[in-house]
């Protein structure tokens, strides 16, 4: 029984020495108990970097530690306001697709009317003589004043009254006629 615990012990030594590839040892009958194994080799994927920066695809480190990249099966994209585009995966692919709802910002030019054609955002001029600013009327996508001599210079049915070289909205009824002049603080013909 002495020279079965001295092999015993000699074993336990030799798989302590080689414990790395070992899972836990059995004790011998009557023994002590097996000594522990080892770790089972080291983690392939430690310091291995699979991001391939595509929110479209999962980053996988597989057991030879090579990366995989499938598709992901749910996708979270940043959208861009005003763009006139959705940004989507197709398969692993990033793209995007046209989206008229997704107007432009406005461009703070009331001569223009921001929309998306095909996907691209537009700031489109609005019809020449639309009414602008105080005093103006756009002309090609731009509020220019529109200046006068006489009333019949002024086309727009609200600025229908010239003032000073302006045309002006003074009355919602025409206009005033002589002797009356437009008082602007009032909007109306005194």
């Amino acid at each position: 029984m002495r020279q079965n615990r001295a092999l015993v012990g000699v074993l336990l030594a030799v798989v302590a020495a080689c414990g790395d590839a070992g899972s836990g040892g059995s004790g011998a009958a009557g023994g002590a108990g097996g000594a522990a194994g080892g770790t089972g080799g080291d983690d392939v994927c430690a310091g291995v970097d699979c991001n391939d920066n595509n929110p479209c695809t999962q980053d996988v480190c597989d057991v030879e530690g090579a990366c995989l990249h499938p598709a992901a099966v749910v996708v979270t994209l940043m959208q861009v306001d005003g763009d006139c585009a959705e940004s989507v995966c197709d398969g692993t692919q990033l793209s995007s697709n046209a989206d008229s709802g997704d107007i432009p910002i406005d461009d703070g030019n009331e001569c223009t009317e921001e929309l998306c054609t095909g996907g691209v955002p537009q700031h489109t001029p609005v019809a020449d003589g639309t009414a602008c600013g105080m005093d103006g009327s756009c002309a090609a996508g731009l509020c220019e004043a529109v200046t006068c001599e006489a009333d019949a210079d002024c086309l727009d049915a609200e600025l229908d009254q010239c003032l000073a070289g302006a045309c002006v909205d003074c009355d919602d009824t025409g206009g005033c006629t002589a002797p009356e002049t437009c008082d602007l603080g009032l909007n109306l013909c005194e």
